[in-house]
């Protein structure tokens, strides 16, 4: 029997329980309190609705990072499109609110959406790569935006001047759409402004100069429109260092602000109507692309060409794109491993060059992104000339100079390296791009897997040129297709494993030679045949023919009827020449008598 004085005794402290229950409890507050408001929950229903959004999982909390809101990270390589939404919780309140919106890629058909003004607190909106119609809303000018893209839809109309009220932007790109009508000198507003990028829509006149405003730009792109005009005059104070206006109609001459920055800045100029003398060769640098910009267009790069003067005609050109030199029978392709850029004139040699436009989304994009290698192991035939490929995220030409007149084959030679054929996410990319031959619409959409097959096999194409001023471009584009990040950085963009240009009818020094010992023996044969036909040993003779008797062998003088009749009466048709005792003619029988 237990006595009482013999039980154990038993010390229970409720403290540390009653601590950590508050503590629960306060983290369950404070937890529901970090919640998204209802109202913002409620503003992107509307914005999916508007956009034509769906998979968002509403019964989640948005900031949650739940798989509907959030594109996972992958580990194979950047995202294929970016579905997420970036959240702050660090208010005082407690609440979260949205501040960043990424719907990219997913191909929305709606419109941008006017419920963007119910989420107050956000800053950052992307919503480049998809369908998307109709123009920017004016209600979005109340927003405190500081990063806005819609680049790559169908958005229309005139760019709006009210953008010019958003002053809190930093980064605002509408490239690749189909807005019209000129640049607003509204924007000159956006004092806070680092990147302007307008490139590829149908934007016309000139440039208002109050653009010089924007004192703390350092990106303008402007680049695929048909602006005209000068080109307005930075201050040598600017920040700005990537310039991009190929591709337009602007004229006059090249500014002496552009041309005193060096090869730290890129400055793109291509395709345009300046006035060739305002571009001298001391100008000239790799980064200060000036292909195709002048007026008078009998050279590839105006001043800038005249630095390599043409030593003779070229009936071929071969080129290993973005490889070694490589030979394969006769035909040495030349090595091309020369640094690209966004905006490149790169005259690798005498004979030929090339031009490369464009910056890849990334910001920190280098050369070696211009220069693409194989994934794999590559099987084919000649298969050193596809290991290696130069590609663009833009525009890409190949240009061949001091060429012979005439009509040429350009071989093109490609393969698709970068895309894989597996299950991965290597093989989710799309590669689709224009080329063009002597500004002629070659190969439209191409897309070399599709083209092929698969990827890794080598795919030839043939084309016709005809050069009449020595120069001969090959131009590969992009034209907004195909995905812009997938597997890699610009696989949408143009790329290009070899090339090899031919002339159809090349001097020959063998066949001239074949040629003029061949119709030395049939001249010589035509003299024997005619001296057997004279004495009567072949055929006969016709009636003309007796005045000629006593020609034969003859050195001496002939009558004025034999001269008449060995001439046909003087015919011009026999006249060779004048000699020194007058007029000189090729006679019957092959005979030649001095007038």
């Amino acid at each position: 029997m237990v006595t009482q004085a013999h039980r154990p005794k038993i010390s229970f402290n409720l403290k540390p329980l009653i601590l950590l229950l508050c503590m629960g409890v306060a983290m369950n507050v404070k937890a529901a309190q970090r919640r998204l408001p209802v109202d913002e929950v409620k503003a992107l229903k509307e914005i999916a609705a508007e956009l034509g959004k769906k998979g968002w999982n509403f019964h989640v909390d948005p900031c949650s990072n739940d798989p509907s809101w959030e594109t996972p990270t992958l580990k194979l390589g950047p995202k294929t499109y970016n579905n997420s939404i970036l959240c702050n919780c660090t208010y005082p309140d407690g609440e979260c609110h949205v501040v960043g919106l990424f719907l990219t890629g997913q191909d929305l058909s709606g419109v941008l959406p006017t419920s963007l003004v119910k989420l107050p607190h956000i800053t950052k909106l992307e919503l480049h790569r998809n369908y998307l119609t109709g123009t920017i809303p004016s209600a979005w000018t109340s927003l405190k935006l500081e990063r806005l893209s819609t680049a790559v839809n169908k958005l229309s109309g005139r760019i709006p001047s009210y953008l010019g009220k958003i002053t809190t932007l930093r980064f605002l790109s509408i490239e690749n759409n189909r807005f019209s009508g000129t640049v607003p000198p509204e924007l000159g507003k956006l004092v806070n402004l680092e990147n302007l990028i307008l490139n590829a829509n149908f934007l016309t006149g000139e440039l208002p100069v109050n653009l010089t405003y924007l004192t703390n730009l350092t990106e303008l792109d402007l680049s695929f429109n048909r602006l005209e005009g000068n080109v307005p005059k930075f201050d040598d104070s600017a920040k700005l260092q990537r310039l991009y206006l190929t591709s337009n109609l602007l004229n006059g001459t090249v500014p002496d602000w552009i041309k005193r920055r060096d090869n730290h800045y890129d400055l793109d100029l291509s395709y345009n109507n300046f006035l060739e003398s305002s571009m001298s060769p001391t100008n000239c640098r790799d980064t200060l692309n000036v292909f195709e910009s002048f007026s008078r267009r009998d050279s590839s790069a105006g001043q800038c060409s005249k630095n390599l003067p043409c030593s003779k005609d070229w009936n071929s050109v071969h080129i290993n794109c973005g490889g070694n030199e490589f030979s394969i029978g006769n035909i040495k392709y030349e090595a091309d491993l020369d640094a690209s850029g966004a905006a490149k004139f790169n005259p690798t040699t005498e004979n030929w060059g090339f031009s490369s436009t464009g910056n890849f989304w990334d910001a920190n994009s280098s050369s070696n992104d211009y220069i693409a290698n194989n994934a794999s192991v590559l099987r084919m035939n000649s298969h050193e000339l596809y290991t290696s490929a130069r590609l663009s995220p833009l525009s890409l030409t190949y240009y061949a100079r001091c060429l012979a007149n005439g009509n040429y084959t350009i071989t093109l030679h490609f393969a698709e390296i970068i895309i894989r054929g597996n299950r991965s996410f290597y093989s989710l990319g799309r590669r689709i791009f224009d080329v063009y031959i002597q500004d002629k619409l070659e190969l439209k959409d191409f897309d070399i897997e599709n083209t092929t097959g698969g990827v890794d096999k080598a795919l030839v194409k043939k084309v016709k040129a005809v050069v009449s001023n020595k120069v001969l471009h090959i131009r590969f584009h992009w034209a907004g297709k195909g995905t812009t990040n997938a597997p890699t950085r610009g696989t949408y963009g143009p790329l290009i494993s070899a090339i090899s240009i031919e002339n159809d009818n090349p001097p020959d020094n063998v066949k001239t030679t074949i040629f003029i010992v061949t119709g030395a023996l049939v001249l010589a044969l035509l003299l024997i045949l005619g001296i057997l036909w004279w004495k009567g040993c072949i055929g006969s003779r016709i009636s003309r023919e007796k005045d000629l008797r006593g020609l034969d062998l003859q050195t001496g003088f002939f009558t004025y009827r034999q001269i008449k009749a060995a001439t046909n009466n003087f015919d011009a048709s026999n006249k060779i020449g004048e000699g020194g005792f007058g007029s000189v003619y090729k006679v019957f029988k092959n005979l030649i008598l001095h007038a």
